[in-house]
């Protein structure tokens, strides 16, 4: 059987949460990223862009993605690849989005049908060197009520810079757009904004040798052109996702078939979030 990357397996246990290095070096991320580092950025290989196909939950993990990944990885070598933080609103401002795989009571036949994912999932439930996981340590790159420009406001004292100090992560999974939607107004003027800060994060994340892998929107049941909007800012973020040549995982679709979509009786968070607001 054909080994998956950590990059695949990570993204597969995103979404499937949904229906249902040792020691690594500090980072020295607080420090200005130089000119040389950022031409290096620009200088990685972005194959002609080739549209992620929208009848799957995961992008694939084609020749030119994964050479686009390798780059990315190349900009540092002190990155724990043990390690993932979670950036976004609150669908992941919680620690139990995904926690449930850091909990010794998670049972791996859980993910008996899908080879190779339990692995994954023991791959990343390493200690931290704050003491808990990447799956239920509550990442200070994440707020409820906020946007993507959110995660880089305060320059080199930014959420984002703040959590990647803490983790020294090699992934990042960037879930924003549902407070995103309505920034500008509408949800038609919010979108190109959006994009632009989205665009801008993820490239911060690149630039200090972090792979990002973008999450879409959850579905929304709280009206109907809200319905229809969160689909449009979704396949937005995969456009935006293969423009970069980097890993998508389709939330909207990956919700489905699960009860309630996933999501809280509000139509518009997710079961984890209401999960802690009970706690």
């Amino acid at each position: 059987m054909k080994r998956l990357s950590p990059v695949t397996r990570l993204a597969l246990l995103t979404a499937t949460i949904a229906p249902l290095g040792a020691n690594p070096a500090r980072a020295r991320v607080s420090l200005p990223v130089s000119p040389s580092v950022w031409q290096a950025v620009r200088s990685l290989p972005v194959p002609p862009v080739v549209h992620y196909p929208t009848h799957r939950v995961h992008s694939p993990l084609t020749p030119a993605v994964v050479k686009r990944i390798r780059g990315i990885r190349s900009l540092s070598a002190r990155r724990n690849a043990h390690a993932f933080i979670k950036v976004g609103d609150s669908h992941t401002d919680t620690r139990f989005t995904l926690a449930c795989f850091a909990s010794r009571r998670f049972d791996p036949a859980t993910l008996a049908s899908r080879p190779g994912l339990d692995e994954t999932r023991r791959w990343f439930k390493r200690r931290l060197r704050t003491g808990r996981t990447s799956f239920d340590r509550k990442s200070l790159a994440t707020r409820s009520g906020h946007s993507a420009g959110w995660a880089l406001s305060g320059g080199n004292h930014s959420p984002l810079i703040r959590e990647i100090a803490r983790v020294n992560p090699q992934f990042a999974l960037v879930a924003f757009g549902t407070n995103d939607m309505q920034r500008h107004g509408s949800f038609a003027r919010s979108l190109a904004p959006f994009l632009k800060k989205m665009e801008a994060l993820l490239r911060e994340l690149e630039v200090r040798g972090i792979i990002p892998i973008v999450v879409g929107l959850p579905p929304r049941l709280d009206s109907t052109q809200a319905q229809r909007w969160a689909k449009v800012y979704n396949d937005a973020l995969r456009r935006l996702a293969a423009s970069q040549q980097i890993p998508f995982v389709d939330m909207h679709r990956a919700l489905r078939h699960a009860p309630g979509f996933g999501l809280a009786p509000d139509g518009i968070h997710g079961s984890a979030y209401v999960w802690k607001r009970l706690q």
